[in-house]
């Protein structure tokens, strides 16, 4: 499995800290251009030029070197570059001219997070030893636990992982959990803790959401199926990308394809849905389609789908049997997702091919 599906668990348990962030940090500032917030706005829209452009500016016309370095880590990140991006976080930290932990903290996570993916494991374990010690302890523990996994310490990944959930059993931890697992190659350690999120009561639009997810982990798509449609039906479109694939895995291809458009023609999810449908007809066998989707959600810039969008991309050029064009885009996808488990074992199939 890939980063990708524990980034938005990893995004959202931070969500929160966040927007306190953004805010507090903001009214330090009295007579702020806006430059920050409209940076961030950019990157939010995958539009990374805009993003430094305005980055550069909060720096050289606020003065705001802290949240500009901030700022412009995340570009770096999201585009890939993870030892460049950990050179700008250190760099936002060393600029913090006041204490605020709020700030220090996120800083902190996003440095461990480019220090893990670029494979600088122990500099990453060093960063998680700070963060278990504030108030995201359980975040902290679930990702030094994955970091200790691709260290090959398989007791000290156990170790952390329980000591997650000892301090936030909830849904977010557990799902985290597993996703963590997963990225590092060791799916079923993971799932344990599946099962102990499936205990969880559930309440809220998110909660079904999860339950949902879990249980198509888990591949019991039936229970996938009716949490699933009790979050959609609570306004959760979290979970229509996750009863997509329930239908794919299924053959449902019809199913899939109305649930796709239907979103997609409301403006939801647009890359996500792209994303699914071109899946959809490469199960056809109708592969001139499926790579016009693909285009299409790459084209909406969206960061938080386009390692999915490239993954399949390659996926569909291989059931072309155009291997060449696979091979060479795997060469690029790796460049920017280098710890992307799924990437590393379709290089290893394609590699050993000749180039002509």
């Amino acid at each position: 499995m890939s980063f990708v599906r524990r980034k938005i668990a990893f995004g959202r348990i931070l969500a929160g800290l966040l927007l306190s962030l953004v805010f507090f940090l903001s009214a330090c500032v009295p007579e702020d251009s806006g430059a920050y917030d409209r940076g961030l706005d950019a990157l939010a829209a995958g539009d990374y030029e805009t993003a430094m452009t305005e980055f550069t500016a909060a720096e050289k016309t606020d003065g705001r070197r802290a949240e500009s370095y901030r700022g412009q880590g995340l570009v770096y990140f999201n585009k890939g570059d993870y030892k460049y991006a950990a050179k700008l976080f250190s760099m936002s930290l060393s600029a913090m001219t006041y204490d605020n932990e709020e700030f220090e903290t996120d800083v902190l996570f996003y440095r461990a997070e480019s220090l893990m993916r670029n494979g600088q494991y122990e500099d990453a374990e060093k960063d998680y030893g700070i963060l278990i010690e504030g108030e995201k302890k359980a975040l902290a523990y679930a990702l030094l636990g994955e970091d200790k996994l691709f260290m090959k310490d398989a007791a000290g990944a156990e170790e952390c992982f329980a000591k997650a959930v000892e301090y936030e059993p909830d849904f977010d931890i557990y799902l985290l959990i597993y996703e963590a697992a997963s990225a590092a190659g060791a799916k079923t350690k993971g799932i344990a803790y599946l099962e102990q999120a499936l205990k969880l009561p559930c309440s809220t639009a998110e909660d079904y959401a999860n339950y949902g997810k879990a249980c198509f982990y888990l591949d019991d798509y039936d229970g996938a199926k009716e949490a699933l449609n009790q979050a959609m039906d609570m306004g959760n479109h979290e979970a229509m990308l996750i009863l997509g694939k329930v239908y794919l895995n299924e053959k449902d291809l019809d199913a899939a394809k109305n649930l796709y458009l239907r979103y997609r023609n409301s403006g939801i999810r647009l890359a996500d849905c792209n994303n699914g449908l071109a899946m959809c007809f490469a199960e056809e066998g109708d592969y001139e389609k499926a790579l016009y989707y693909i285009g299409l959600g790459i084209s909406s810039g969206d960061p938080a789908a386009m390692e999915s969008l490239l993954f399949n991309e390659i996926v569909i050029y291989e059931r072309m049997n155009d291997f060449i064009t696979a091979k060479h885009k795997m060469a690029d996808f790796l460049k920017n997702y280098p710890l992307d488990s799924q990437g590393r074992r379709e290089y290893k199939f394609l590699s050993p091919r000749p180039e002509g």
